[in-house]
């Protein structure tokens, strides 16, 4: 149980160092962190806001999935990484 607990703390400890690093970066780029909560759809949703950010409104996670997904499948087809 304490083994348990202790990897527990010991990986919160880096979601935190990760977290904090990566608030920082943010702060160089004048970037703001939206958390969307860990549904796994976390790719659709950011390039949803960066596009609502820039006006381009209507691209839904559920439109962008199924077109990220062909992208993704093009390139690993023509061995880009």
């Amino acid at each position: 149980m304490q083994a348990a607990f202790a990897q527990s703390a010991a990986e919160q400890g880096v979601r935190t160092l990760a977290r904090d690093t990566l608030s920082r970066q943010a702060l160089l780029y004048n970037l703001k962190i939206v958390e969307k909560g860990g549904s796994g759809h976390c790719l659709p949703y950011s390039i949803e806001h960066q596009l609502s950010q820039q006006g381009i409104i209507g691209h839904t996670m559920q439109i962008l999935r199924p077109d990220m997904a062909d992208f993704i499948g093009d390139c690993n087809e023509i061995g880009l990484r």
